[in-house]
């Protein structure tokens, strides 16, 4: 069995395959304004993105390195420029990486639940339904001095020559790519939600693919006002 982190890459790329393409779930909770506003300070984990190629699904490492690295980027300079964030990453240390895979394995749980919660609603915004949460998160955002905690995580599936050919003979986009994004309070409490999948030529591995698929993705979080 491998690491946390690996398995849930695995898993988060499956999910991502079982996502309809097009999707845009998305919810917010009414205390956001409270701990995510311009000037505001949030921890943002390591995106991990899975890259996978052609009808076996392939996992590329270097390639889902590079697409996570690339959003990575895209969503602290929007979370920067856009929203006035202060955008803080976990130190590279044995114990915050150890940290980080718990908080991802904790986050996994609310993810699915979210999902099930929204298959059957339309692309409308909802209101995120009450007891969405991990429990206190204030031991790990205290070290940062950190007012929420930013998790996203998708996959990017590219299609291979027969997978493609296969795709353009049924009338089908080629490729499939997918993320989500919650953001959560100290209390542990999900106070935004959203996800995003497409069908088509998008590349995580270019960065201006990653830049404008992550200004998608992340263009309805609220746009609170200065404090």
């Amino acid at each position: 069995m491998g690491s946390p982190r690996t398995n849930r890459v695995a898993i988060g790329c499956l999910t991502a395959l079982l996502v309809s393409a097009g999707c845009a779930h998305r919810a917010v909770a009414p205390a956001f304004a409270l701990s995510v506003h311009p000037g505001s300070t949030v921890l943002l984990l390591t995106p991990l993105v899975t890259v996978t190629w052609g009808k076996a699904n392939e996992i590329d490492e270097r390639a889902s390195q590079a697409a996570s690295e690339n959003v990575g980027r895209a969503l602290k300079w929007y979370l920067e420029q856009e929203r006035g964030l202060k955008v803080v990453s976990p130190t590279s240390t044995p114990e915050q990486t150890a940290r980080a895979d718990e908080l991802y394995a904790r986050v996994a749980h609310v993810r699915r639940k979210l999902q099930r919660d929204f298959e059957n609603h339309g692309r409308l915004a909802q209101r995120l339904p009450p007891g969405i949460t991990i429990h206190s998160i204030e031991e790990d955002l205290s070290p940062a001095s950190a007012d929420a905690l930013v998790v996203v995580q998708g996959s990017d599936h590219v299609s291979d020559l027969l997978e493609l050919g296969e795709q353009i003979f049924a009338g089908k986009a080629a490729g499939v790519t997918y993320l989500d994004l919650i953001i959560l309070a100290p209390s542990g409490d999900v106070i935004f939600y959203d996800e995003l999948g497409e069908e088509g030529m998008c590349f995580l591995t270019n960065q201006a693919d990653a830049s404008r698929f992550v200004a998608d993705l992340a263009s309805y979080m609220p746009r609170a006002a200065d404090r």
